[in-house]
């Protein structure tokens, strides 16, 4: 997402669906999943979010998919509120730990692992 040519938000969308084994093991239809919705500080609470997801819901949909998905961590209420907002429902699936790497803005490497539940909507 830009406002005028600054870059404010993104949003990926995996055609072929999560790759972590807690969500495959479960996943019955095919599922695009969406990753690292992220909107800059200060450009929060305008909508921007909210145009990404819509955005990707309407390619998925475009290409056939019946649902799309996400992972949301259980400590990011409000990601999770908007989610629901938007009409994400819980899919069942038990909680479970992901785990990555991150860099700072020195480079500097961080582990990180958050505990994520999985949300489908119907599109």
């Amino acid at each position: 997402a830009f406002l005028e040519e600054m870059p404010v938000g993104h949003v990926l969308l995996k055609w072929d669906g999560a790759q972590d084994e807690a969500v495959v093991s479960h996943r019955t239809v095919p599922c695009p999943d969406l990753e690292d919705l992220f909107v800059r500080e200060g450009f929060r609470q305008r909508g921007i979010g909210t145009g990404l997801l819509r955005y990707a819901e309407q390619m998925a949909q475009r290409r056939g998919f019946p649902y799309i998905g996400l992972a949301v961590g259980l400590k990011n209420a409000s990601a999770r509120r908007l989610y629901e907002r938007l009409g994400y429902r819980h899919a069942g699936i038990e909680p479970y730990t992901i785990r990555g790497i991150d860099f700072d803005e020195q480079g500097q490497m961080h582990t990180r692992e958050e505990t994520c539940v999985y949300l489908i909507k119907r599109i």
